[in-house]
């Protein structure tokens, strides 16, 4: 019998900014989106992410950056600044994951942490959970790994850039449980 459990996807974005980190994983914004197997469905998804945000704070008011959790419905189409979405998780306990990503701290005074640290320790505490997930990757470096490989691979097809056709009502998709390749 099929199942038709919800999905958990690593999903990186478009973000302005040189690149940091040594694998340049920062050269996107990371996130985590849950969603249905199957497209179309009225199930919307949410995404998951830390996100930072410019405020003005202090007396004189100096601009400093802020991080915060968001969780947010999306829909299951592709979101603005979507580049890639990763299949590393069949979800078994949507609440039980909801409250591991809820409960993973923002380490803004980590020097170098960004949204990438959050999705690291936000899939390692769901994946050692005996509860939120079902079949999933087993480590951070293979989805890190992949996440960079298939982006990769998406801009040197030129996915991004204009220059050739492609459907932009899909998302470029690899499945990691897989192997395989598909787009929602």
């Amino acid at each position: 019998m099929p199942s038709d459990k919800d999905r958990l996807y690593v999903a990186l974005f478009a973000r302005g900014g040189a690149p940091k980190m040594p694998g340049l994983e920062d050269t996107y914004h990371w996130g985590l989106i849950v969603g249905p197997k199957k497209y179309p469905s009225n199930n919307k998804g949410s995404l998951f992410n830390a996100k930072e945000k410019m405020n003005l704070a202090g007396d004189p008011p100096v601009l400093r950056s802020v991080w915060e959790y968001e969780e947010r419905n999306t829909a299951a189409e592709p979101v603005s600044m979507l580049l890639v979405r990763v299949l590393v998780a069949k979800v078994r306990n949507m609440s039980r994951l909801r409250s591991i990503f809820e409960g993973t701290p923002l380490q803004p005074d980590t020097e170098g942490w960004n949204s990438v640290g959050w999705v690291k320790e936000a899939l390692l505490g769901a994946i050692q959970d005996d509860e939120a997930l079902g079949t999933s990757a087993s480590d951070w470096d293979s989805v890190r790994d992949i996440a960079m490989w298939y982006v990769g691979a998406k801009k040197a097809a030129h996915r991004f850039d204009g220059t050739v056709n492609f459907d932009p009502d899909k998302v470029a998709t690899w499945n990691m449980l897989e192997g395989t390749e598909f787009e929602l």
